[in-house]
């Protein structure tokens, strides 16, 4: 899958909690099933971020309202003033949309359907605003950015920037990224010491003061420029500057949850893996796992499954391993598959596995089946896939 760096970012997440299936209680002590192969983790597949272009309506508020121009019109209409990030077709497309972010292992951004990007525990990004003086001959004065980023901890957080400058008749402008997590609350801890502005195509980085964030907004954040961080960035796109910060994900995660399958007959489970292949008439079996890291019991313990529409549940499949059924207790109620299984209450570190077996009917259009186990508790979710390719 072609990567692409421009994520643009806003959702709410909706969880919709399950009704009870089956109940299990008070459970204590960390169970492994045979052929477990735990522990182990499983990578959510990539998805790609949206176009350059694109401007979902929901950033309109931190676009705010100012002139806007295309590059011809720039080239013919503007001169005189400096205007910053005001040309929406321009070489980074639309200016006002000016933050970018990327992760800093170079691995590809995670994000949804509306282009909210989904973190890890531990992921590391780097967030940038690109900055453009869009007229010719003009040079700014006092030209200085600032980054707000939130200390709560939350499953959702935004990040804005804000950029100002003396000579900028229309005040501060701002744009703003969002980041998400499914199923614990996060913050994004910025790293001290690590800001720059980089000028010159590339050629020259200056390392920018932390004020850039312990600033507030409304005093300016720090100077950034052309060719130094003296506040003066010239007109033209060869003096386009860019303004990085560092932040990574510090999370608060209550539980755990692992997703393996194998063909029906065989030991050995596997984790996500672009080599499953499989055939219509195939049964397949999938073992989800869930596991109490959060240092408290855990009750209610829901466990949700989302087939895709080539599987096939096999009625009377499901089994239930934990401490307490160490060989595995028959699940009677086949309709968990729509309502969701209720695992009982956890101890901390105790943990269960749920295993139930599948047909392959049809791969349809997309060429892959890919499942969802999901655990909830409380109103957090964590889930995790598996994806199944036709047989060649």
């Amino acid at each position: 899958m072609k990567r692409k760096d421009v994520v643009f970012v806003s959702v709410i997440l909706v969880l919709v909690v399950a009704s009870v299936a089956a109940i299990v209680v008070g459970v204590s002590g960390f169970f492994k099933p045979d052929n477990s192969n735990e522990p182990s983790t499983s990578k959510t597949p990539v998805l790609a971020g949206l176009a350059t272009s694109e401007i979902p309506a929901w950033r309109s508020e931190a676009i705010g309202i100012r002139p806007i121009y295309t590059a011809e019109e720039a080239a013919t209409q503007l001169g005189g003033t400096a205007m910053i990030n005001c040309i929406t077709d321009g070489a980074f497309g639309d200016e006002r949309a000016f933050m970018r972010v990327e992760k800093a292992n170079g691995d590809q951004l995670k994000v949804d359907a509306n282009g909210i990007i989904l973190v890890e525990n531990g992921d590391t990004y780097i967030i940038s605003a690109i900055v453009m003086n869009d007229v010719a001959d003009t040079s700014t004065a006092g030209l200085r950015a600032a980054f707000f980023i939130p200390v709560q901890e939350s499953q959702q957080a935004s990040v804005s920037s804000y950029l100002s400058s003396d000579a900028f008749p229309f005040g501060t402008i701002k744009d703003l990224v969002a980041f998400r997590a499914e199923g614990f609350d996060f913050v994004l801890k910025y790293h001290y010491g690590e800001s720059e502005l980089i000028v010159k195509d590339g050629k020259k980085t200056i390392a920018l003061g932390d004020e850039i964030v312990t600033r507030a907004a409304s005093e300016g954040g720090v100077l950034i420029g052309s060719n130094d961080a003296d506040g003066i960035l010239k007109g033209g796109q060869k003096n386009l500057a860019i303004v990085r910060v560092t932040v990574t994900v510090v999370g608060t995660i209550s539980h755990e949850v692992v997703l393996k399958y194998r063909h029906q007959g065989e030991q050995q489970w596997l984790l996500l893996s672009d080599s499953f292949q499989a055939t219509a008439g195939d049964l397949i079996e999938f073992q989800g796992s869930y596991r109490n890291v959060s240092g408290t019991v855990q009750a209610n313990v829901m466990a949700l499954n989302e087939l895709p529409a080539g599987l096939e549940y096999v009625p009377g499949s499901t089994t239930l391993f934990n401490a307490m059924n160490p060989d595995g207790t028959p699940v009677a109620d086949d309709s968990w598959m729509a309502q969701g299984l209720n695992l009982g209450k956890y101890e901390d570190s105790a943990n269960a596995y749920v295993r139930f077996t599948c047909k392959v009917v049809d791969f349809g259009e997309e060429g892959c089946l890919t499942d969802w186990f999901s655990i909830l508790v409380g109103s957090k979710r964590m889930r995790n896939s598996v994806s199944l390719y036709p047989a060649e």
